[in-house]
């Protein structure tokens, strides 16, 4: 069985600019779903720029979206369904409900490992161009925040600053929040 992974694996075509291995494409693929599913890589920091900004320009409407996190031998992220809906006032959060789940391709599991989220945070939090969501401009699930400087109380300038607590933050409880705010 695992020399026809192997050969399997060799048939999988990486998206175009992304970081990750072929391994690592693979394994995301399988807790996705689907080995046959073709991925793009719509923004990476390296590439396209590293504001809030160049993120909302980059993703746009699109929906399905994985955001991946390289950070040493650690490789993580979070996957949401309704995409990055902003909101209409520059200054507001919107705070909408949609399928998330976080995942580990490497550095923290001996495998892959999807992470699934609770019901209550089961949402999205994004922020306007001038606006924030628990001082980051995304949080994903009440745990992943983008663009968020630790212990400071706006977003940051970089959205690779990022935090990831150790408790699901209160604002993202979809139950408690709807709708823009």
């Amino acid at each position: 069985m695992a020399s026809l992974l192997a050969i399997h694996m060799q048939t999988v075509d990486l998206p175009e600019g992304t970081s990750l291995t072929r391994q690592e494409y693979y394994d995301l693929l399988g807790l996705l779903g689907d080995h046959t599913m073709k991925l793009q890589s719509i923004y990476r920091s390296s590439r396209d720029g590293t504001t809030y900004s160049d993120v909302l320009r980059c993703v746009g409407g699109k929906t399905g979206l994985v955001f991946l996190i390289r950070k040493d031998q650690y490789v993580f992220g979070s996957f949401i369904s309704a995409g990055i809906q902003p909101p209409d006032e520059p200054t507001s959060g919107h705070w909408y409900g949609c399928d998330v789940w976080d995942f580990s391709l490497a550095g923290h599991f001996p495998e892959p490992t999807k992470i699934d989220i609770d019901d209550k945070n089961q949402c999205v939090s994004v922020a306007g161009r001038e606006g924030q969501v628990n001082a980051a401009s995304v949080e994903i699930g009440g745990w992943l925040r983008l663009g968020r400087e630790v212990g400071g109380d706006a977003p940051a300038a970089d959205i690779r600053s990022c935090l990831q607590p150790a408790h699901p933050g209160p604002s993202c409880a979809c139950g408690l929040h709807g709708g823009e705010g």
